[in-house]
């Protein structure tokens, strides 16, 4: 059975603005069990925040998005990486020490602002953060 592309269904949600309509981006967030969940983000917000506003499983950012606790690890799909841009020194550091499957892509979502650009955004969670 296919299954929907819900990074194209991301990308036809416009939002209307002062006589013209913009893209609301969307996170799409792959739980351990392969589900996809897409969720409007804002503009400038985190991963992180989007996943916890909207209570993703998995991202829980016990530091609030001050990246000093590596809860809101996520591998961000290959085809999107590009435009995240890599990890600071700070989120290597964090990605080494605390994360115990770090891959390709690593990233902790609360470095990662949201931008119309990255309008449909998908990141896999970790199965050892449920």
């Amino acid at each position: 059975m296919d299954r929907p592309n819900l990074a194209d269904a991301a990308r036809r949600s416009v939002v209307p603005g002062e006589g013209e309509s913009r893209t609301v981006p969307k996170v799409i967030y792959v739980g351990e069990a392969g589900d996809e969940r897409a969720v409007d983000a804002t503009v400038g917000e985190s991963v992180m925040t989007t996943a916890v506003k909207n209570g993703v499983p998995g991202v829980i950012g016990e530091c609030g998005g001050n990246a000093s606790c590596a809860t809101c690890h996520v591998w961000v799909r290959e085809d999107f990486l590009p435009l995240v841009g890599t990890p600071n020194d700070t989120e290597e550091d964090l990605l080494d020490m605390g994360v115990a499957d770090r891959r390709e892509g690593s990233r902790l979502s609360c470095q990662i602002k949201m931008t119309e650009e990255l309008d449909g955004l998908t990141v896999v969670v970790p199965a050892d953060q449920y």
